[in-house]
């Protein structure tokens, strides 16, 4: 897979650094989640050590947006592509003790796996 890198400034000051994969909407997702901050994560409290999660994480935008606001996030992923990418980006900005990544999906029969 190729990889572009680009740099972000969130809202809130921080620079993320983001790999993106040719030919696909990663920039998008991660520009939109991060520099627009679409999900209003600049308005979130994390004066007590928050968490998150975030479910259905794709290119990992808003993982990263609340990492850079020092939040613990549980991010949750099934596919092994988008799954390689959180990984790569959260790893190059150096927040990996914070995030929690689940490499399954989510369903509404309990016990059941996929």
């Amino acid at each position: 897979m190729q990889y572009s890198r680009h740099e972000f400034v969130a809202p809130w000051g921080t620079e993320i650094i983001v790999f993106c994969r040719e030919g696909t909407n990663d920039w998008n997702t991660l520009y939109s989640c991060i520099t627009q901050d679409e999900y209003k994560i600049a308005d979130l409290d994390n004066s007590n050590g928050g968490v998150c999660v975030d479910i259905g994480a794709h290119a990992g935008g808003c993982t990263l947006a609340l990492l850079s606001r020092g939040f613990k996030v549980i991010a949750v992923e099934p596919l092994p592509e988008n799954t390689e990418l959180i990984m790569k980006n959260v790893e190059i900005n150096g927040w990996t003790k914070n995030l929690t990544l689940h490499k399954k999906a989510i369903g509404d029969i309990s016990g059941k796996s996929v």
